[in-house]
């Protein structure tokens, strides 16, 4: 394996370097690279970055395989805890006359461009990657029989039958006279 340029502390893959054909590179990603990106949800982690690389006339193939750790704050008791982060992502670079963003995985640049700041795509995949809800690993099986006992409730609470439902939706629609006049100017 190559390692990947850094230059300047930023994570920078030089496309005029690069051969036709696949290379990789492996590099870390400490606080430092995280503290760069200003009101970030994620400030401290450290992840071991793969990038496989295809390179062909057209276009640059990035398959990144991130892995490694996040201290997060937990959404409920605002204790940090540590949150194992493994991702793979795909990025599809195709050369262009202008830059374009076509979706989330692929995007055209020039062919002019001549390097790759990649920080912004790494931040991003790992930002992806971090669970919606954060709590620490001590309240995980009791966030689980919490939300059993809601899907119990939920199912008590519905003891009507759906044509009962659909019944009390009907005359709800009916009592009121917003709906009435609506109804006329619609058979109008």
């Amino acid at each position: 394996m190559q390692y990947l340029v850094k230059l300047k502390d930023t994570y920078i893959l030089s496309i005029a370097k690069l051969q036709e054909g696949e290379q990789d590179f492996k590099f870390s990603l400490g606080d430092d690279f995280f503290k760069k990106f200003e009101h970030a949800l994620l400030q401290k982690g450290n992840f071991e970055v793969i990038l496989h690389v295809t390179k062909s006339d057209t276009m640059l193939q990035l398959d990144f395989d991130i892995n490694g750790e996040a201290e997060l704050t937990c959404d409920r008791s605002l204790e940090p805890f540590t949150e194992h982060l493994d991702s793979t992502q795909r990025l599809i670079l195709k050369f262009g006359a202008e830059r374009e963003l076509i979706n989330e995985t692929m995007e055209i640049i020039p062919w002019q461009v001549m390097e790759i700041d990649l920080s912004q795509y790494l931040y991003e995949f790992i930002s992806l990657a971090l669970p919606m809800k954060k709590l620490h690993p001590k309240f995980r099986n009791t966030a689980e029989s919490d939300s059993d006992e809601d899907e119990n409730a939920t199912l008590v609470y519905s003891s009507q039958t759906e044509e009962a439902q659909i019944n009390q939706e009907q005359d709800t629609q009916i009592r009121d006279p917003r709906w009435e006049a609506l109804k006329k100017l619609k058979n109008n």
